[in-house]
């Protein structure tokens, strides 16, 4: 439903940004996932292959999609593609503090902010998670269990 909207160049940064954001989630919940099959001790060698195989198929299903979209978008918007590129240089300048003005300290926080990226759910997530693969790891290593993957 998104593809047959009037959008402008603002609109569709803001769909870039989340697109940036949902990959990230995307790439940290598989990476999460895989931690914890492993440290479950269910999981050798081949089946930690399969998955990021699997897990690769994934992300590129999710860029395809994605491609798709922006591509719709900038043909039924008449959009020229090179807006990308200067969506490019504002995070790059975002992330550099290249022309901000004033005195900001960490210039991280503004392609942060400008992207939307909530990080302290997604840390208290990965936290909860790398705990509970490391309560598995000890439980299986008490049992001399030898044959998972980590």
């Amino acid at each position: 439903s998104t593809v047959f909207k009037k959008y402008n160049k603002q609109n569709l940064f803001k769909i870039v940004t989340s697109d940036i954001c949902e990959r990230f989630k995307l790439v940290l919940f598989l990476g999460l996932v895989l931690l914890l099959n492993c440290a479950q001790g269910g999981m050798n060698q081949e089946m930690v292959n399969d998955y990021v195989y699997m897990s690769g198929m994934i992300i590129l299903a999710e860029m395809l999609c994605d491609w798709i979209k922006h591509s719709f978008i900038t043909k039924f918007n008449f959009i020229k593609s090179s807006v990308y590129q200067d969506y490019a240089l504002i995070l790059a300048g975002d992330i550099t503090g290249v022309g901000q003005d004033g005195l900001n300290i960490d210039h991280t926080h503004t392609v942060v902010k400008r992207i939307g990226f909530a990080q302290i759910p997604l840390a208290c997530v990965m936290a909860r998670y790398v705990a509970e693969a490391a309560r598995y790891a000890d439980t299986l290593s008490d049992d001399g269990d030898s044959n998972h993957v980590l």
